[in-house]
């Protein structure tokens, strides 16, 4: 067996048992996927509390694998409920309320401790709902599996998403998980009690606000919208974040590394290149 058949039986593999896990949350009647599943000779989800962030990973696989899916002779209709499911649950996980937190995605069992939207998860919804915007079409001609869902429903969660992340961006270029509206409510004294992690730049959600805005500017969406001032305004978040990323290293053994929040040591750290 040639390497290129064995990545695709793995491929393969992934995407029966991505399904089947979408399949058993369903049956569970779950708002979404957990964080963490079990795999073997018995799938099975683990616990019952829904992860967002999961939910917009298995949107990404499908779409991503969808020159595979065929050659994985799962029903269609099954495939169908799983695409419907996996959208409708994303959408369920944006914040709705006009104000600052609008258009963000919350990560819940991911991060149970976040009261607000997050940029993590707000980038893998955003990123999960652009890859099935830019292959519905070919899901419907080559594998017969129509979503019941306009594609406005789509092309206004990603804007609102979008904004989210507009807004998340300190004044340095960088993000962290999330940047309060007021820091500093009195003008003068930190609230400490708001401001956990905020202030603080994180390397991946910065690298995942890249990939994100460089998703939604070929996913189409910019163009069927007429939104091209967009183009325009992910240009000049990702020249600021790739600015502070450039900045930002840390230097071991010769070497130019990232360490975690951008730290100027990688002592007793995990490195992230």
């Amino acid at each position: 067996i040639s390497q290129t058949d064995e990545k695709k039986a793995a491929i393969i593999k992934g995407i029966r048992w991505c399904v089947n896990m979408v399949h058993l949350a369903q049956e569970d009647d779950m708002k979404g996927l957990p964080a963490f599943l079990r795999c073997g000779e018995e799938d099975s989800l683990i616990g019952k509390n829904v992860a967002g962030t999961a939910t917009s990973d298995a949107l990404s696989l499908l779409c991503n694998g969808i020159n595979y899916i065929k050659d994985c002779n799962i029903e269609e209709s099954l495939l169908t409920n799983s695409f419907e499911f996996l959208i409708e649950k994303i959408l369920g996980c944006q914040c709705k309320e006009e104000g600052w937190d609008e258009g963000g995605f919350f990560p819940l069992e991911d991060q149970p401790e976040a009261e607000h939207p997050t940029v993590d998860a707000t980038c893998l919804a955003v990123m999960a709902l652009c890859d099935f915007y830019t292959q519905c079409l070919k899901l419907r001609k080559n594998l017969n599996i129509g979503i019941k869902m306009e594609n406005t429903v789509i092309e206004n969660a990603v804007l609102s998403g979008l904004s989210f992340l507009f807004r998340m961006q300190q004044p340095a270029g960088s993000y962290g998980i999330y940047k309060y509206e007021q820091e500093y409510p009195d003008g003068k004294k930190l609230d400490i009690n708001c401001t956990t992690g905020s202030a603080i730049p994180n390397e991946n959600c910065t690298r995942m606000v890249m990939s994100t805005m460089g998703t939604c500017k070929g996913s189409g969406i910019f163009d069927a919208t007429e939104r091209y001032d967009l183009y325009g305004c992910c240009n000049e978040c990702i020249s600021r974040a790739y600015a502070y990323i450039k900045g930002h290293t840390a230097e071991e053994n010769g070497y130019l590394l990232w360490s975690p929040y951008f730290g100027d040591n990688v002592k007793n750290k995990h490195m992230h290149c």
